[in-house]
């Protein structure tokens, strides 16, 4: 897993000498950084920003402009008939007016090549739908986002309101770590994206990240980022009534010129309103110098695991909640761990840790009062739970996929996928749980219709759509 922006230091100052004529691209709706920092400056409109490409043969079967008054219909999982993707109740469907949120231009850019990347990540964002196990979503390292409505026949590459960062000729959009689906309305989707640690707006490349909005399935983003400190969002969930929480990673600002700041906190923000006001919770001591890499929501719990610090010190690992109370850090073996993947079951007592490449897995099955662990080569990657059979576990090492039908009891798995490269997310659909989806570096993304016993290759997005 890669170690956030901080290697992109010298790229940032190249880029930024030029940037503070041109700016992130996008329109800031606050017309000057409260720092004095000039306002963030427009993209020109006109090019095509959604591009769809059928995975069965490779073609690129349709390129056509994002309208945003005329989304396309999409089932609002309630009914069998279709519902037209901005519902006018819908909370947050224009973003409201304040620094920091913005929405890009219709333009679309490429982004970076494979060789800029950082192995062309998807990090923790491939998220099926709640209600329909065809639709699918994966980020990028900074190419936008890509969708699949036909469980990965198709794949449409979705940029119409996203932001971009870059001289022209070599823009990129923020990283996507991670989405969340709203339960309450199936045409709304949550982006949690990030460039650098810094502000959300003025003349700097962390302003093109934040959390991102889409009302109709993806068609069309918006930014909301009222309230926050920081740009670096690095988690996202929704819980059953619709709040949106979000996390974020503190760290140094990492490009030039600097910004108001020398040290951007963390924490995690609660939205009960959609995303148009954002408030930050309280939470235990140190949390606000870590990165929060993970939320989960689940049998009336919440979980926030946290990472190492910028500062070089190892953070908390772990804070848990009854949905609703404060936080409580976890005064477990995990607090001062590096905990790079984690899993929580269904019924949100068995939890599944795996420290960063220490090739240890981390098990409670009392919601985190006591741990044991496992050894083995086989934990080194993400780490899935069956929503319903919580003894059917998928846990990766690297390229390899193993698949446990004991519920870890002991180490060992069988091995059902070898990738072409290393495994970043594994995501059971929550409708059909025999569907699972699988994404790896390189862009690439994997199906299993049988439970995860075997698995095949649907598309390389890199190669078949991206370009290099």
């Amino acid at each position: 897993m890669r170690l956030q922006i901080r290697l992109r230091a010298l790229s940032f100052f190249a880029t930024s000498l030029l940037a503070c004529s041109n700016g992130a691209t996008g329109a800031d709706s606050g017309a000057n950084d409260a720092s004095g920092g000039d306002a963030l400056a427009p993209v020109d409109a006109g090019a095509d920003s959604i591009t769809t490409l059928d995975a069965s043969d490779g073609s690129l079967v349709d390129v056509v402009d994002a309208p945003v008054d005329a989304p396309p219909e999409v089932s609002d999982g309630a009914s069998d008939s279709p519902t037209d993707a901005l519902d006018a109740d819908d909370a947050g469907d224009a973003a409201p007016s304040c620094a920091g949120n913005s929405v890009g231009g219709t333009a679309a850019v490429k982004g970076p090549s494979a060789s800029q990347t950082d192995a062309d990540q998807t990090f923790r964002s491939l998220t099926v739908s709640l209600t329909n196990s065809d639709v699918v979503f994966v980020g990028s390292e900074g190419n936008g986002i890509f969708r699949s409505t036909n469980g990965g026949s198709q794949w449409t590459w979705l940029r119409s309101g996203l932001r971009t960062w870059g001289l022209a000729g070599s823009e990129r959009y923020a990283e996507v770590w991670d989405m969340a689906f709203d339960p309450t309305n199936a045409n709304t989707i949550y982006a949690a994206t990030n460039d650098a640690a810094g502000p959300t707006i003025g003349n700097y490349p962390s302003a093109i990240g934040g959390i991102y909005k889409s009302v109709d399935q993806g068609t069309t983003w918006a930014q909301v980022n009222c309230g926050f400190d920081s740009a670096r969002a690095q988690a996202v969930m929704v819980d059953s009534a619709g709040a949106v929480y979000a996390s974020f990673g503190a760290g140094a600002p990492t490009f030039f010129p600097a910004p108001p700041k020398n040290f951007y906190d963390g924490g995690i923000y609660k939205s009960t309103d959609g995303g148009i006001s954002w408030k930050k919770e309280s939470a235990p001591s140190g949390f606000e110098k870590t990165s929060i890499w993970h939320l989960a929501n689940k049998g009336g719990y919440q979980f926030a695991f946290g990472l190492v610090g910028e500062t070089g010190l190892l953070g908390p690992g772990l804070a848990v909640r009854p949905a609703g109370q404060a936080w409580a850090l976890s005064q477990t073996p995990l607090n001062g761990v590096t905990i790079a993947h984690f899993a929580v079951a269904s019924d949100g007592i068995n939890l599944f840790a795996v420290e960063q490449n220490a090739g240890t897995l981390r098990k409670s099955i009392n919601r985190g009062s006591t741990w044991t662990s496992l050894t083995g080569n086989q934990f080194n990657g993400p780490i899935a739970v069956h929503p319903v059979q919580q003894s059917n576990i998928l846990f990766a090492s690297q390229e390899k996929l193993y698949k446990s039908t004991d519920g870890l009891a002991t180490s060992t798995g069988t091995l059902v996928l070898t990738a072409p490269a290393a495994i970043e997310e594994i995501a059971y659909a929550p409708s059909n749980p025999l569907t699972i989806y699988v994404s790896t570096r390189g862009l690439r993304v994997f199906k299993s219709t049988n439970g995860g016993d075997s698995f095949v290759e649907i598309v390389n997005l890199r190669a078949t759509l991206v370009g290099p």
